[in-house]
């Protein structure tokens, strides 16, 4: 899997190349959104998304701020939203790779 970042969020797809003897990994069976909060650190947030990376889902992780989760809404909502974002580009991307396989 290879981790690439969008403002607060990493995304971690399943590497369907990756071959173990002659065999491609079959496509992601889900996408996962991890979030943490309260103060979460971003590696113990990571942690989790490669439990959900190693059973083949694609994830989507990042962590809101104590300040935007339990005061400022209009945070908590930019961070709902980026995360929706995030899962939305990983789900056209799936549909992409199906178009191109039919």
């Amino acid at each position: 899997t290879t981790p690439s970042s969008s403002s607060s969020f990493v995304t971690r797809k399943v590497d369907t190349d990756a071959s173990e003897g002659n065999n491609k990994r079959p496509p992601p069976r889900a996408i996962v959104l991890v979030l943490g909060f309260g103060g979460a650190k971003p590696q113990h947030v990571a942690k989790y998304a490669k439990l959900y990376n190693d059973l083949g889902c694609s994830t989507v992780s990042g962590t809101g701020s104590n300040y935007d989760i339990f005061i400022d809404h209009k945070g908590l909502d930019a961070f709902a939203k980026d995360a929706v974002r995030q899962v939305a580009k990983l789900l056209r991307e799936k549909n992409k790779h199906c178009d191109d396989e039919n």
